[in-house]
C-alpha cells in the first residue's frame, strides 16, 4: 500500500489502542543513542519527564536542516532547580558512575546541553560566547532540574506555542525563533512523543483524514496538525533529551550518519535506546 503519512499509520493502529490511556509514539525508522551521564535511554528520559501534559522530544538543529523536520517555537518553562554557581560550572558534566536505575537521582550540575545529531555542526556543548550575560535569557539545561516521576532530573522544558511541519529556513527565521538559542539554531522534532490523550489525538486525525478527502493529490496525513490540536486542547511541552536521533529512513547518507553516531555511542558505553 502507498504510505499516506505518519498520522494515517497511527489511525491504522487505533483498534489496538485505548482512548483513555497515554500514547507513546516511537518512529520505526529512527534509532536513538543516549548520551546521558548515567546511560539512561532516551525513552527513559522522556518517560521520566512526563507529568500529565503531552510531550515531544526536541533537538537543536541548524537553519540549513530545519526543512527536514517538524519545527517548534515557544517559551521556556521555569526549571525546578538552578545550576549551582559555587560548584561545578554550568555546562560541566558530572560523571556519577551510577548504574541505570529509575531511582537514580541526577546531580543538578549534569551536562548543560543535549547532544547534537550528526547532521548538525553545532558543538555538543554551549561555548561561552553562546551564553547571554543574563543567565535567565538562555534556556534551562537538560538534566538541570529536580527529579520528576521517573527518578531522573527534569530536562529543559518548552511550552510549545507553534508547531510547523518542515518549514523553510526563511519561515523558521521569521516565526520559529526560541529565546536563548544561538542565531540560526532552532528546535525540531527528535522523533519521540508521549501524548496524554490517545482518544483526543485519534479524533483529531479522524477529522483531518475526512477533510483530506480521497483525492490522489491530497497531501500525506501528518502527525503535526493533530499535535497542534493536542497543544490547543491540553497543552504540549517540548523536552531536550541527552541523546542523538539517527534517521535511517531518509536519504542514503543518513545511514552513514547513523553508523557514525552509533559507533560513537558504543565507544562511550551507550547504545541505541
Amino acid at each position: 500500500a502507498e504510505p499516506l503519512g505518519l498520522g494515517h499509520a497511527l489511525l491504522c493502529a487505533r483498534p489496538a489502542l485505548s482512548d483513555s490511556a497515554p500514547l507513546l509514539i516511537i518512529l520505526g525508522d529512527h534509532l536513538y543513542a543516549s548520551t546521558h551521564t548515567t546511560g539512561a535511554s532516551c525513552l527513559k528520559q522522556l518517560l521520566a519527564a512526563y507529568t500529565g501534559t503531552s510531550l515531544m522530544a526536541l533537538q537543536r538543529t541548524r537553519v540549513e536542516e530545519v526543512h527536514r523536520y517538524g519545527c517548534v517555537a515557544g517559551t521556556w518553562e521555569q526549571r525546578p532547580a538552578q545550576h549551582s554557581r559555587t560548584g561545578a560550572a554550568a555546562g560541566d558534566a558530572t560523571a556519577t558512575g551510577a548504574p541505570i536505575d529509575a531511582r537514580t537521582e541526577i546531580d543538578a550540575d549534569t551536562d548543560a546541553t543535549t547532544a547534537i545529531p550528526p547532521t548538525d555542526p553545532i558543538p555538543a556543548r554551549h561555548n561561552a560566547e553562546h551564553h547571554p550575560e543574563n543567565p535567565s535569557e538562555h534556556p534551562p539545561a537538560p538534566g538541570g532540574g529536580r527529579s520528576s516521576g521517573g527518578g531522573l532530573a527534569s530536562p529543559a522544558r518548552l511550552a510549545i506555542s507553534s508547531l510547523v511541519e518542515k518549514p523553510s529556513g526563511e519561515a523558521a527565521r521569521s516565526s520559529l525563533r526560541v529565546p536563548g538559542l544561538p542565531d540560526g539554531t532552532f528546535l525540531t522534532a527528535f522523533g519521540l512523543y508521549l501524548v496524554a490523550s490517545t482518544g483526543g489525538l485519534m479524533r483529531s486525525l479522524d477529522g483531518l483524514l475526512r477533510a483530506r478527502g480521497d483525492s490522489p493529490a491530497a497531501p500525506p496525513l501528518q502527525l503535526t496538525e493533530a499535535l497542534n490540536a493536542t497543544r490547543i486542547e491540553g497543552g504540549l511541552h517540548g523536552v531536550l533529551l541527552h541523546g542523538e536521533r539517527c534517521d535511517i529512513g531518509g536519504e542514503p547518507q543518513t545511514y552513514l550518519r547513523a553508523i557514525g553516531a552509533l559507533a560513537r555511542a558504543a565507544e562511550g558505553g551507550a547504545g541505541p535506546a
